[in-house]
């Protein structure tokens, strides 16, 4: 006689596993569910900041808004994320702090807006029942940070830099870069320099205005004063020293021997304040005035819009200047 399997019905299964999640997130300081998307409030202290808000979101942007370029450029990568959502769903939840029936958001900014930009009306997160601690909150920040592909230099130290006070605030004593390593995951030369470029306050100035804006740069120029900040840079900048412009000269014309050029080749840069730097200096004289006011919209910290604007600006030079010469 053979044995009558036992199974159980998808619902009472489903309902099972239900109950199964509630008792363990009983015992912990957590739980995962989706949540009404109006009930969530953004977090004003989250180390990283995105430029456009949900207000944005809701009315549209506007080209008023001097921070209108650099909204847009986000806008459009939030929308490639909200395709995304759309096809696969959200892979990973946000975390977000219970607070009566709204929530905060703690981490997944992008992916809230983006969830928002695709349509829906809830979303899946990660709720803690009560405020994380300040230290263990920045490190859930710094965590999530990590994964961005767009997180600037200046947003990650300052997330490191909330880690900082948060343990100076909690333990107080300071974090050292042994211990550093630890809480975050680097190794722990990467700590040290994450601190010796933290405690520079002239680079710091530096790498806010994204005049160093890599972390391989950043730790080179960190033991230096800001005087000597200053000189390395503009020897970056300009590619090569005063006294060695002449031999540069003189091996292109041997190198170009016989030929003769059709054009004027401006050179190129990585650091978009040089082409802002140049056009307003253009646009500040007589002659080019009257022409200033159609490059205020351009936000000269993007290299697409920066090289855009430095063409169009050359184009009416030449054609200013053809009329004199």
């Amino acid at each position: 006689m053979s044995k009558k399997k036992f199974s159980i019905s998808p619902a009472v299964n489903k309902a099972l596993t239900q109950t199964i999640q509630m008792a363990e997130a009983e015992n912990s300081n957590f739980f995962n569910t989706e949540i009404l998307i109006d009930r969530i409030s953004l977090d004003s202290e989250n180390p990283r900041k995105q430029k456009i808000t949900l207000r944005d979101l809701k009315s549209g942007l506007s080209s008023s808004d001097p921070q209108y370029a650099v909204k847009k450029d986000e806008y459009d990568g939030l929308c490639e994320l909200a395709e995304s959502i759309k096809r696969e769903g959200l892979l990973n939840p946000i975390s977000v702090i219970e607070e009566g029936s709204n929530f905060k958001m703690v981490a997944g900014e992008r992916r809230f807006l983006a969830t928002i930009i695709a349509g829906k009306k809830v979303i899946e997160a990660r709720v803690f029942r009560k405020k994380p601690k300040p230290l263990d909150l920045r490190v859930i920040q710094w965590s999530e940070n990590q994964s961005r592909k767009d997180l600037s230099l200046h947003d990650k130290l300052m997330n490191v830099s909330a880690i900082l006070e948060a343990y100076r605030s909690e333990k107080q004593e300071e974090l050292t870069a042994i211990r550093l390593s630890e809480v975050i995951s680097i190794s722990r030369q990467q700590a040290q320099y994450f601190k010796a470029i933290l405690s520079n306050a002239g680079l710091m100035k530096f790498i806010k205005d994204e005049r160093v804006s890599t972390f391989e740069m950043a730790r080179k120029l960190a033991p230096l004063e800001l005087e000597q900040i200053h000189k390395r840079l503009n020897e970056i900048f300009d590619g090569v020293d005063n006294k060695d412009v002449h031999s540069v000269i003189s091996k292109d014309k041997s190198k170009n021997a016989g030929r003769k050029r059709a054009a004027v080749n401006l050179g190129s840069t990585k650091k978009p304040f040089v082409a802002k730097t140049i056009a307003e200096t253009m646009l500040s004289t007589n002659q080019f005035s009257k022409y200033a006011q159609n490059f205020r919209p351009v936000d000269w910290t993007c290299l697409d819009q920066s090289t855009k604007a430095f063409k169009k600006l050359v184009e009416i030079m030449e054609k200013e200047l053809g009329a004199i010469v």
